[in-house]
């Protein structure tokens, strides 16, 4: 009897710890069920992230295109501006017995053009250096997009609109300028061929 006792009290320590270790499973469960639940929420927020930024390489593709624009427009007023220029060097070669007054506007006016083609060259050149850091900002973001912070790239593209807004003022101005130069330079160009240089300082206002 008393072996039976002592079999049923182990029996029932064995269930006991049977009981616990259930229990203990059954805690560990639902950790690792909380667990799997919020690395869901992780990776249903990264892929969102990953999306946004994709969104937004492709918002700094477009606006990396207007800028190569931009700066091709920039390059062919540049060389518009060039050519006048040369052919205003010409002209002054080749008029070297034109009245003095009348060369001293020639001459302020190629000092202007070589002043704007000098400010041209350097802003060209400027855009070219933001142009490079944004397409190293662009393949940095290839490499790691989910490193990158959509606010930076907002950022970024809001600063990357600045620019084109302002170059393409500075564009229209500079080829409202140009426009106008040329005329007046075409105007100079008959009078001269025509030979009226007495008249030429009352009729060109420059």
């Amino acid at each position: 009897m008393e072996e039976l006792q002592r079999k049923l009290a182990s029996r029932n320590q064995e269930v006991i710890q049977l009981l616990d270790d259930i229990t203990a499973s059954s805690h560990a469960n639902e950790a690792l069920g909380s667990q799997v639940n919020q690395l869901k929420i992780n990776l249903e927020e990264s892929v969102r992230q990953m999306e946004m930024t994709s969104d937004e390489c492709d918002r700094l593709k477009n606006d990396l295109d207007k800028a190569h624009q931009a700066i091709e427009i920039l390059q062919t007023e540049n060389a518009e501006m060039k050519s006048q220029l040369e052919s205003l060097e010409g002209l002054q070669q080749k008029e070297a017995k034109i009245d003095n007054e009348i060369m001293d506007i020639v001459d302020d006016k190629i000092k202007e053009w070589k002043a704007m083609v000098l400010g041209k060259d350097k802003e060209i050149e400027s855009y070219k250096i933001k142009i490079q850091n944004l397409e190293e900002k662009l393949a940095q973001l290839k490499l790691e997009p989910h490193q990158s912070s959509a606010l930076e790239l907002k950022e970024l593209l809001e600063e990357r609109e600045r620019e084109i807004v302002y170059l393409s003022n500075e564009l229209k101005e500079a080829t409202l300028d140009m426009d106008a130069n040329v005329m007046l330079m075409e105007d100079l160009q008959k009078q001269l061929s025509s030979g009226r240089l007495e008249q030429l300082c009352f009729m060109i206002d420059w």
